[in-house]
């Protein structure tokens, strides 16, 4: 499992960078391409550039939602004290986590 959660994260760490430059490449040209029209007093850049756009930069942004999620899951998330794994009952008698009655163990 390991082995598969680390080759995962070789793939998925780089296509989440690549995804996250696009969607801030688009946005900033969006906004930019917007705010040169309103200078200059071109309208007609301020539509094209979101005609053109902004159906790319959404669906940029939803593969950086899903590619960031799924890097979550291939992160290790065991939490060690001392060298020991520790579960959820034990870390919430050390801080104040409510247990399922809301109550702080």
């Amino acid at each position: 499992m390991t082995e598969m959660k680390t080759a995962l994260k070789k793939v998925l760490l780089p296509l989440c960078t690549v995804a996250i430059v696009a969607f801030l490449l688009m946005a900033f040209a969006i906004v930019l391409t917007q705010l040169a029209g309103l200078l200059l007093g071109q309208g007609v850049w301020i539509d094209r550039a979101y005609e053109v756009l902004a159906q790319p930069s959404i669906i940029s942004a939803i593969s950086v939602g899903l590619l960031g999620y799924a890097y979550y899951y291939t992160m290790e998330r065991e939490s060690t004290v001392e060298g020991k794994t520790e579960s959820l009952t034990t870390l919430r008698s050390l801080s104040c986590i409510p247990d399922r009655a809301g109550r702080v163990v």
